[in-house]
């Protein structure tokens, strides 16, 4: 598939709503309001899996690009916290250790990677209430961790982590 023919309906029907949120403000409906809210964070929903299958082909196609650039971490880990609030208010996302430093990296990648730790954290602790987002600096490297107090996963599964 084309991307634009996965990308335009998702983006219609972010228009759309933001549409319709406008008029349901005006008019004061908040039922409307909050059933549009709980349709937006879908849509946010989609639109990260739909970017995600089109990163996954260009990937195995060898296409996926990558843009270095220098950036302060604490603001893209603090970013990423809020937006993913957003989507899971159930959930405490605490940022401790914040290390103040900028790093050279594809910021859109981490960013990626840490929207699929911490959801993932969030998706396997139902019965949890917090997660954790650790940052540690060792020999000019920046390390990330999220630390979940979810079901786990089982010893003789953990060597399968990073296979396909």
């Amino acid at each position: 598939f084309p991307s634009h023919e996965l990308k335009t309906p998702v983006t219609s029907l972010k228009l759309y709503t933001q549409i319709l949120e406008e008029r349901f403000q005006k008019i004061r409906d908040k039922n409307s309001l909050q059933m549009l809210q709980k349709m937006d964070v879908q849509l946010y929903k989609l639109s990260k899996l739909v970017q995600h299958l089109l990163d996954v082909s260009r990937l195995e196609k060898g296409k996926l690009g990558y843009q270095e650039q220098q950036f302060p971490l604490n603001q893209l880990i603090t970013e990423t916290i809020d937006e993913l609030h957003i989507i899971s208010p159930k959930h405490q996302l605490i940022f401790r250790n914040h290390i103040n430093c900028p790093v050279n990296a594809d910021k859109d990648r981490i960013k990626q990677v840490l929207i699929n730790l911490i959801t993932n954290a969030i998706k396997y602790s139902p019965n949890a209430d917090k997660v954790i987002i650790q940052t540690t600096a060792k020999n000019h490297f920046t390390q990330i961790s999220v630390q979940d107090f979810g079901i786990g996963i089982p010893k003789t599964l953990q060597p399968k982590i990073f296979r396909r």
